[in-house]
């Protein structure tokens, strides 16, 4: 699996989990559920402003299920700030742990201006965002998906040198 394609499962599998994991009914008891602000949500999104290379602007955050990956990858971007006062700050946190990895990992980088510095940020913070989400969410919630963070990172790191 190259690097390329391991981000894109990131913005499609871990972001709709996280998505389910925070908009879904059946966990209405979990600490992280956020199912009761959902319009406060969609208002939030609603009103970010994307840039204009942004492929597909998402739809509804009701439709989270329907989405595209790069409707996934549109809210990871850019509408990591509606979620702020809505997510408990803990679950925020480590969102942006995810945000920040993604973010340095799609930086604009020519091949011989690739930084030892910057693949271990981001090694850093993705491993710290898969031990997290196994604390957070418990380990019935991680799926293969979460596991291919390790292995992304580790391919990335090789890949790169």
């Amino acid at each position: 699996m190259d690097v390329g394609k391991a981000i894109s499962l990131i913005f499609f599998c871990i972001v709709q989990k996280l998505l389910t994991l925070w908009l879904d009914s059946k966990y209405r008891h979990d600490a992280w559920y956020i199912g009761k602000d959902i319009d406060k949500l969609e208002k939030l999104l609603k009103n970010l402003q994307m840039p204009s290379t942004t492929s597909r602007v998402p739809r509804s955050v009701k439709k989270y299920l329907k989405f595209k990956g790069s409707e996934y990858k549109a809210i990871l971007h850019f509408g990591f700030t509606a979620f702020q006062n809505i997510l408990p700050h803990k679950y925020y946190e480590h969102m942006l742990k995810l945000v920040c990895a993604i973010n340095i990992a799609n930086a604009d980088y020519t091949p011989d201006h690739v930084y030892l510095s910057e693949i271990e940020c981001v090694r850093r913070l993705l491993n710290d965002f898969y031990r997290e989400a196994q604390k957070l969410y418990g380990i019935r919630h991680m799926n293969s998906e979460y596991s291919s963070i390790n292995y992304t990172v580790w391919r990335g790191y090789t890949l790169c040198y």
